[in-house]
């Protein structure tokens, strides 16, 4: 018995140690991104990752809007460029988000090859850098969603950090912070979809 004991008491000892060390790691992607936003907190964002292995949903967002589904992809395009993307399936239909987790002064259009960001560095000084525009990425990924689900509704965001000012931003899609999500998913106006409907759609995107 003792020995049963001490070998279930190192295989918990083992696990929970493997927890810490991917949870170091998984913390500094988790800081200043997205994912606050979507799952409240970094526990249970941890314990989907890491525990459940399924990010797909949200005690956050099930609290917020009901039955959803949640798809995280990335595009990599010619320019070796990273737009990252988030879907969200709901009762609404589809909400889009193309994320962004740089911090600054953003300046430009969304004819624009790149931004402009201005921010402060930890030297005290503000330096300027040319940053991606995903808005083609973003309208592409668009008109996919689109052809495979042609009769739901589908909003679009760009989404990004609440230290990010875009108010010098011109985007043709409607930008937001990271903590207006979850009000932008709650005022859409659209036709209402059954939580059948709400998987069905999840499950048909991410067989494609």
């Amino acid at each position: 018995m003792d020995n049963m004991i001490l070998l279930v008491a190192t295989i918990l000892g083992v696990m929970v140690m493997a927890w810490v060390f991917q949870g170091i790691r998984l913390h500094k992607s988790y800081k200043g991104d997205i994912y606050a936003s979507l799952y409240g907190g970094f526990l249970p964002y941890f314990f989907r990752y890491v525990v459940f292995r399924d990010c797909s949903e949200s005690g956050l967002l099930r609290s917020q809007i009901g039955v959803h589904k949640l798809v995280f992809s990335v595009i990599n395009n010619e320019e070796k460029q990273r737009s990252r993307f988030c879907v969200i399936f709901y009762n609404k239909g589809i909400m889009v988000l193309c994320y962004d987790r740089v911090t600054g002064e953003y300046w430009g259009s969304s004819r624009d090859n790149s931004w402009n960001v201005k921010r402060t560095e930890a030297d005290g000084k503000q330096h300027l850098y040319r940053h991606y525009n995903p808005t083609k990425d973003m309208l592409a990924y668009l008109n996919r969603m689109a052809t495979v689900f042609p009769d739901v509704h589908i909003e679009a965001r760009m989404a990004f950090c609440d230290e990010a000012d875009f108010s010098h931003l011109h985007s043709d899609v409607k930008t937001i912070h990271f903590s207006d999500i979850c009000a932008e998913l709650r005022e859409v106006k659209a036709e209402f979809l059954s939580d059948d409907e709400v998987k069905a759609m999840y499950k048909r995107l991410i067989q494609k």
